[in-house]
């Protein structure tokens, strides 16, 4: 049976991609932070509703000691993933780049890139050693501009080219590929005033959306690999488009 390593699972995309990949008969190893309990609770009802195992595993990925500690649980565990979803980020509130303090921008490069990059580095040498599957889980913003973002956007950007130099050095023995999210949900519950109109597809993304592409690279031929795919409904070539 499969196991999938999936960090940020106790968010929306995260807990999504969990139950779908149980309903797959995949084994999980599902990483948290802040709602642990209630992802360790979720994580019983996955075992209970599809009996798969679940190990749930807590860590604050931007702290180094943390990040090895729950690799070492997992590694000594009977968990042996072949799959990881570098899924855990933060969207930083809007401020302008140079208003940034430090603190934030080391942060927000530590989650959204250096967990990421440390997660493989432990995955190859120490979960999977023998080949696997890896997908980093990026944003429609590494390849936009958003106003007042600007340090999501410079972190998801260097998570694709991570995804492309990772593909070439982890060949052939790792697939490494990215996903790019638009607008998944009704963004104007935060005050984003994005219209459905304004995307070709008449309506905004779900979680299955990004499931569909996840399970796709958690599957794929190994002759697809440095890969990322925008799941956006056309929404970023619409933009420009003058009908």
């Amino acid at each position: 049976m499969n196991t999938v390593f999936i960090t940020g699972a106790s968010g929306t995309l995260g807990r999504y991609f969990a139950e779908q990949f149980a309903a797959h008969g995949w084994n999980l190893v599902l990483h948290g932070f802040r709602a642990i309990e209630a992802l360790q609770e979720y994580s019983q009802q996955l075992e209970h509703r599809y009996r798969v195992a679940v190990q749930c595993v807590a860590a604050d990925l931007t702290v180094e000691s943390e990040l090895k500690a729950m690799v070492e649980t997992v590694r000594q565990s009977s968990s042996q993933p072949t799959v990881l979803i570098n899924n855990a980020a933060e969207f930083p509130s809007a401020q302008p780049l140079l208003r940034l303090s430090l603190e934030a921008w080391d942060r927000l490069w530590k989650l959204n890139l250096t967990a990421a990059w440390q997660m493989v580095q432990h995955f190859v040498h120490s979960l999977a050693p023998q080949g696997g599957h890896i997908v980093n889980i990026a944003s429609l913003g590494a390849i936009e501009i958003w106003r007042q973002r600007g340090i999501y956007n410079l972190t998801k950007q260097a998570l694709l080219r991570l995804t492309q130099i990772l593909a070439v050095e982890l060949a052939p023995h790792y697939v490494v590929n990215a996903i790019a999210p638009g607008v998944i949900g009704d963004p104007r519950a935060a005050g984003i005033a994005i219209d459905p109109k304004q995307i070709p597809m008449q309506r905004f993304g779900t979680p299955d959306d990004v499931w569909n592409a996840v399970y796709f690279f958690s599957t794929c031929s190994s002759y697809i690999t440095g890969q990322f795919l925008v799941v956006d409904g056309g929404f970023h070539f619409a933009k420009g488009c003058v009908i």
